[in-house]
């Protein structure tokens, strides 16, 4: 979710952006130019209602078995008896299961949206491949260079639900842009706004 913009204001012969909210009303009057807000847009859709669903799995991060880099191969092995889930991913990055549970239980660490004369190439490299449209496809593979998707967050405060954020003061936005504002919301069950644990 992208929650959108609010109106603001630039002024005459300045390149600033001031929102409209923090404008008093003499201020409001002398505004050279009005920018209108823009809806939030909910991105959870697309390509005519698709989503994008994950099936969590796997072992935990921290029981997780990992490669380590042989300085004398410069390899990235696995502990014997599993195999890397990617081949392209560095040591830190490489994660290792049985050779058997593979297929199904390593991470995807590549989407890319391609169009059809792309579509048997990304096949002949292992990728997933699932038609979106007429000429649109997305791809999905755990071959990919980078290491498994993950989602988080690096802020001063942790905030105790897991699904809100509060950015800092420093964060670089647009002025007008509503996601600077964004906080943490109250947990319901413990009335607390962070995890102190972090």
């Amino acid at each position: 979710m992208w929650h959108g913009t609010e109106a603001g204001c630039v002024e005459d012969g300045d390149d600033d952006v001031e929102p409209w909210s923090e404008l008093s009303k003499k201020e409001r009057k002398k505004c050279g130019e009005k920018i209108e807000a823009i809806a939030a847009v909910e991105q959870g859709t697309f390509y005519g209602g698709k989503v994008i669903c994950a099936k969590r799995g796997g072992l935990p991060f921290k029981d997780i078995v990992r490669a380590k880099h042989n300085p004398e191969s410069d390899e990235v092995q696995c502990p014997k008896g599993f195999e890397p889930c990617s081949f392209e991913t560095n040591s830190e990055d490489t994660v290792c299961y049985d050779p058997n549970d593979k297929e199904y239980i390593c991470p995807i660490n590549s989407f890319e949206f391609i169009q059809d004369s792309s579509v048997d190439i990304y096949k002949q490299m292992g990728y997933k491949v699932e038609q979106l449209s007429e000429t649109s496809f997305l791809a999905a593979s755990s071959q990919g260079l980078e290491g498994f998707v993950m989602k988080f967050f690096l802020g001063q405060d942790a905030c105790l639900m897991g699904d809100s954020y509060k950015y800092d003061d420093d964060d670089v936005f647009y002025p007008l842009e509503k996601d600077r504002l964004q906080k943490c919301q109250v947990d319901t069950g413990t009335g607390e706004y962070y995890d102190t644990r972090y």
